[in-house]
């Protein structure tokens, strides 16, 4: 005995792009199923039209219901509405208001009314219904401040255009209805064409923007308002509904809300971090889709909570996989070369904040390597240095209290320019790597640049602090660049390396005053899980209150110094509002720099910047191999639980974040 065919009803077919491309896949995915499509009668030739262009066979199974979504009853009789009630197992509603002149009334009636009728229907099922599957959007969440739930929703005190208004209303009624009706909320991010096709909807709205925006063939420059450096978050409308279908098809989604929580789940689950860790580390070695979706496959395979993305066809998994590792390191990492990098770095100049390029690459192992290295460097300053010739004055980011401040500022790595680093030998290291930085000083000097020379793992701290010291203190650099070195407050020991900076910095007779680039530090599990596995004491602070009791304190300190005549520039990198906050409070003068990361200080930047600070946004530069171990790092930090940015996301207490270590 067969079973009886399920039936669908989509609505939205006409006017959504989405309801458009879940069509056919429901086709696919249902070979047996019946979709019925409620179409307007002003729209039944555009409905038509896209039926049409499926596949015969699926034709056949697809019927067009005269209704109006809006209006009650659909506009149907009450007989019609009811058996139209008990023929359908599942509802797909997509909810759609066409751009251009709509206005309240008509999005009231789009949004609201529509979800108001789909609602009716489904009561009045009388217990047929298995799903309503109810496509909202992710943009509702983000006027909220901190943590919401599935069980806690409330309305914002504000929204950020009256579509978000139409569309919480519309949740609004699903989620009271949720005890009664076999419910799943999708909650997708802004959503752009087929990434295998390309197809579109209508160049229309602000859909027309994104396109030219992702669009890498178009040579053209387009003026986005605000800042213009903000990450948004575009997914392809295939891996939505692919996605999606997934979701909907598991009986455990029903009385569920999705939504693209990525970090925060993996803030929550260590197995699965560490799987998806090993995926971004693994990722650009794989050569096709297919490759890495078997590792994402296995990597999932070994955590106990599996995820829906699992069961999905390989290819698709796989291309979703290699797009979402990409995308995540677009968010930390500012172009593959200098050039690349140049437009982003005029923006943020032009929004008030200076950068520090980072040249991603650690740990080379032949003496060319490090020469490519350094050259790549030396080939930075140059195109920087070019580039921000043209730049508008900025005189906040161009002179503090001790002179003029480079334009260009570069951070090096020790590791990439010898490879010839060992922890009881430094003095090899040094005697290899000194040429290079030589050369590297020269050129920052030439260009009028600033050259950093960025703290890594702790094996390497005094390989680094004696190459510093020994080539700055020579004649030729007495009077130039701009140099600095990093301090880590998470190591125990950081007050003493500090006192010796600070010896050091007092005793050069330098003309050009030592930056000091205070962190919290970056290799945290490095160190510990190196002490754990010799048996040793880890050389860091095994807290967050000591590493930011030990970051006040070491601020205090460098601050004093400046004020006390030692030829020193402070500069204070952290997320940490408290710590910023602490920092600007004690200098009393505002004459500092703060520091943060691009892609996670990004809203703090703005912020900064427009209270009159100086800041800068250390940018890594690089491709996608070189900047893994970078993204992982950032990674760590984006999803540690003892983080500042997802606490407060999560809805932490800001007084209690706030309070003094």
């Amino acid at each position: 005995m067969t079973e009886p065919r399920q039936v669908f009803l989509l609505t939205g077919l006409a006017a959504s792009f989405l309801a458009q491309k879940l069509l056919p896949q429901l086709l696919h995915k249902h070979p047996e199923a019946v979709v019925k499509c409620l179409v307007a009668e002003s729209a039944a030739e555009k409905a038509q039209h896209l039926i049409r262009r499926l596949p015969i066979a699926d034709q056949a199974r697809v019927e067009s219901v005269r209704g109006d979504v809006t209006a009650m009853d659909f506009g149907l009789s009450g007989k019609r509405f009811l058996e139209l009630a008990n023929e359908i197992d599942i509802i797909h509603h997509c909810m759609c208001a066409n751009y251009g002149g709509v206005g309240r009334d008509s999005e009231r009636r789009a949004y609201v009314s529509s979800t108001g009728e789909v609602l009716e229907l489904a009561l009045a099922s009388q217990g047929r219904l298995q799903r309503l599957v109810h496509w909202g959007s992710a943009t509702l969440s983000q006027p909220h401040n901190g943590r919401t739930t599935e069980t806690e929703w409330k309305r914002p005190s504000s929204f950020r255009s009256r579509s978000d208004d139409m569309r919480f209303r519309a949740e609004q009624l699903i989620r009271d209805a949720m005890n009664r009706v076999p419910v799943t909320i999708l909650r997708p991010a802004i959503i752009i064409g087929d990434s295998n096709t390309g197809e579109i909807d209508a160049l229309e709205g602000p859909y027309a923007l994104f396109q030219l925006m992702l669009n890498p063939q178009l040579d053209m420059r387009i003026p986005v308002p605000g800042h213009g450096d903000q990450s948004c978050n575009f997914v392809p409308i295939d891996f939505v509904i692919e996605a999606g279908l997934t979701i909907a098809n598991d009986s455990r989604s029903a009385g569920r809300t999705f939504e693209d929580r990525g970090m925060e789940l993996l803030a929550r689950d260590p197995q699965l971090r560490a799987a998806l860790f090993r995926l971004v580390d693994v990722a650009p070695a794989c050569a096709t889709p297919r490759e890495l979706a078997d590792h994402l496959g296995a990597l999932l395979g070994e955590v106990e909570r599996r995820l829906p993305i699992a069961a999905a066809r390989r290819p698709l998994a796989g291309r979703l996989a290699g797009v979402a590792v990409h995308r995540m390191a677009q968010r930390f990492i500012v172009g593959q070369g200098p050039r690349d990098a140049v437009p982003a770095l005029a923006r943020l100049w032009r929004a008030g904040a200076a950068a520090s390029v980072d040249l991603l690459g650690e740990a080379t192992v032949t003496a060319a390597e490090a020469d490519r290295y350094t050259a790549r460097c030396d080939e930075a300053l140059r195109t920087l240095a070019a580039a921000a010739r043209g730049w508008p004055a900025q005189p906040v980011l161009e002179r503090d209290g001790a002179g003029a401040l480079p334009r260009v500022n570069l951070s090096v790595k020790v590791s990439a320019m010898t490879p010839r680093v060992r922890a009881d030998a430094p003095e090899l290291g040094v005697a290899d790597a000194a040429g290079r930085l030589r050369g590297l000083l020269r050129t920052a000097r030439d260009v009028g640049a600033h050259l950093h020379i960025d703290m890594e793992s702790m094996d390497t701290r005094a390989l680094i602090t004696a190459l510093v010291m020994e080539v700055l203190a020579e004649p030729e650099f007495r009077t130039g660049p701009s140099a600095g070195i990093v301090l880590q407050a998470y190591l125990r020991d950081a007050d003493e390396e500090l006192t010796r900076l600070l010896d050091w910095a007092a005793s050069t007779g330098r003309e050009v005053p030592f930056t000091i680039r205070l962190v919290k530090g970056a290799y945290w599990e490095h160190e510990t899980v190196d002490a754990q596995q010799h048996g040793w004491t880890p050389p860091v602070f095994e807290t967050k209150a000591d590493s930011d009791r030990s970051f006040e304190r070491l601020t205090r300190r460098l601050l004093d110094a400046r004020v006390g005549g030692n030829p020193i520039r402070p500069a204070i990198a952290s997320h940490n509002v408290r710590s910023l906050a602490h920092a600007i409070v004690y200098s009393g003068d505002r004459d500092l720099e703060l520091q943060v990361l691009r892609g996670l200080g990004d809203d703090l930047q703005h912020a900064l910047s427009r209270l009159g600070l100086r800041v800068r946004t250390y940018c890594p530069c690089g491709d996608l191999v070189a900047g893994m171990s970078y993204l992982v790092r950032r990674l760590l930090e984006n999803t540690s639980n003892d983080s500042f940015l997802l606490s407060r996301a999560r809805g932490a207490d800001l007084d209690r974040l706030l309070a003094a270590p």
